[in-house]
């Protein structure tokens, strides 16, 4: 059971949530001190973190023959066989249920947004990271909606400097 909970736990990269801390670049930008819009936060960046996952394992299932040949993604879980595909959807679906559960908590446009951020990523894995130019505008859409899905959690604007200031930077990634 240690060995199916650690290969869960790969599959679902929480290191890859970091990027997700950019929902508060609103509240420390506006100088906001209200601690329940701090809370709003913590709870969007959880949504987005288990929503980031599950488009992080229908990536894994759809690229799972491409990843079988690959040095080092051979060895991810879903790849290696170590989670299977039932096990996957049940994650998949978990991890929505989940986020949507947290999102909810905020509003539903939040909600909305983030099931828009999903969209996105599996629109990313099965088509735009194949088109020239569209990965890195996709990716910094990413970014950009969940910059925004942090603005809506508080009720901020984002400013034309952040918006440029993300768009520009995470172009570079």
């Amino acid at each position: 059971i240690m060995t199916l909970f650690y290969n869960i736990i790969k599959t679902l990269r929480p290191w890859q949530w970091i990027k997700n801390l950019i929902v508060f670049t609103v509240f420390f930008g506006a100088g906001l001190k209200d601690i329940n819009n701090l809370i709003s936060l913590f709870i969007v960046f959880f949504g987005l973190s288990f929503i980031s996952s599950a488009g992080y394992v229908i990536n894994d299932l759809v690229d799972k023959k491409i990843d079988i040949n690959h040095p080092i993604k051979k060895a991810r879980p879903i790849a290696s066989g170590s989670i299977s595909q039932t096990q996957s959807f049940f994650l998949i679906t978990t991890l929505v249920i989940v986020s949507t559960a947290f999102f909810l908590q905020i509003n539903f446009t939040v909600t909305v947004l983030g099931h828009v951020y999903l969209l996105l990523s599996i629109s990313y894995t099965y088509y735009l990271k194949f088109i020239k130019y569209f990965d890195s505008i996709s990716i910094s859409l990413m970014f950009l909606l969940r910059a925004y899905v942090g603005s809506r959690a508080v009720d901020i604007e984002i400013s034309i400097y952040l918006f440029l200031f993300i768009l520009t930077s995470s172009f570079m990634l």
